[in-house]
């Protein structure tokens, strides 16, 4: 998928967007955001998500009932018959979503990590796919993927930084400090806990961020592990939300993990309420217009020691990939989906300038500091 134009979709009235190797996606709550990138989910993996309903012993009649039981309970009623989508110029109809064939082999191509990820390990292990309620696809779906990666024995790499305290795995360790996970068994079942100092933490005594962060770690991670000698299938990365109870300084480590994804070949989506990532994007932006050298963009991002595969990953980044960013502009009912990819700091579009209005209230708190403070 290169171009989705969606119109009266939702709260979204009109959106023409244009993906990039990085994309970004910025706006208040409620503004459409998740709508979309679930969208991008259905509209490419339409195939595998009708499998895998059926698989979990789901029924339905009509799009309508599709649409209900991939976006959650009382949403089935955001496509209807002013909907027009587009994708890569060819029109979309609700009722071929129901066009897949779900007997045959389908891959999936879209992971996606969604913003409520916390709630898949609430109790200490990932949840199964039927033990949620009339939830959207995206978080059910996530959730059973973690559960079978870990329950095959793919996620040792979850306890490599546990084993070595000097592990160059700063991202870890900025989260999780001196404490190392360990897989514990409580009531004879599997636990996930936080040893520190030798006493076992279960995860309703962790920090938030420490909740928030797990699960994204295990879903980015899981997309470097061959399974059986086989490369995962997913083409496209959706991340909601990834800064979510994280310090900034874990923020900066998050961006650097999301560009190694794309060394690997996929395309990451992000819908984010943090200025960091549209400000690595603007100073992306100009270091890319001046020829900069791949050191700059290490020593934006604070890398000290860059192994050879993530210099090659950061050297592609600034001469071949793109990097877009979009704003949903919600004004009352409405939202109209912008294109800010220059991020230009001067233009009249307050969207803009404003950085999708992250920034907006650091500029008008300093025009009144300006106002009020004597020079």
């Amino acid at each position: 998928m290169e171009t989705l134009k969606v119109k009266n979709l939702g709260p979204i009235a009109e959106a023409d967007i244009r993906f990039g190797d990085l994309t970004f996606f910025v706006g208040p709550q409620a503004s459409g955001k998740s709508i979309v990138l679930q969208l991008v989910k259905l509209l490419v993996d339409k195939g595998s998500i009708i499998k895998t309903l059926k698989k979990h012993g789901y029924v339905w009649n009509d799009s309508n009932g599709l649409l209900e039981l991939f976006y959650g309970e009382g949403m089935s009623n955001i496509w209807n018959a002013e909907t027009e989508i587009t994708v890569d110029g060819k029109a979309v109809e609700s009722k071929s979503l129901l066009d897949a064939e779900p007997n045959r082999t389908v891959d999936t191509e879209v992971f996606y990590i969604p913003a409520q990820r916390v709630v898949t390990v609430l109790n200490g292990w990932p949840k199964p796919f039927s033990d949620f309620g009339r939830d959207p696809f995206v978080l059910k779906s996530f959730s059973e993927t973690l559960r079978i990666f870990m329950e095959v024995g793919y996620g040792d790499f979850l306890f490599q930084s546990s084993s070595q305290p000097t592990s160059p795995d700063n991202l870890y360790r900025s989260v999780f400090h001196s404490g190392d996970l360990e897989i514990d068994v409580s009531d004879y079942r599997k636990r996930f806990v936080l040893n520190i100092l030798g006493n076992k933490i279960p995860i309703s005594g962790w920090s938030a961020g420490q909740r928030e962060f797990m699960p994204l770690w295990m879903g980015v991670h899981s997309l470097f592990i061959s399974r059986n000698g086989v490369r995962p299938t997913e083409k496209i990365v959706i991340v909601e939300e990834p800064e979510m109870g994280l310090h900034p300084q874990a923020i900066v480590q998050v961006i650097t993990e999301l560009l190694k994804v794309i060394g690997e070949g996929y395309k990451v989506i992000v819908s984010t309420h943090s200025p960091m990532f549209l400000e690595f994007a603007w100073a992306m932006q100009f270091l890319k217009k001046n020829r900069a050298p791949t050191s700059a963009v290490r020593k934006l991002l604070k890398i000290e020691n860059a192994d050879e595969r993530l210099n090659s990953t950061l050297d592609v980044m600034m001469n071949e990939k793109s990097i877009n960013t979009f704003h949903f502009n919600r004004v009352d009912d409405k939202t109209i989906v912008k294109d800010i990819s220059t991020l230009d700091a001067f233009s009249d579009d307050p969207g803009m300038a404003d950085l999708g209005g992250l920034t907006s209230f650091a500029s008008w708190a300093s025009e009144i500091v300006a106002e009020n403070v004597e020079l």
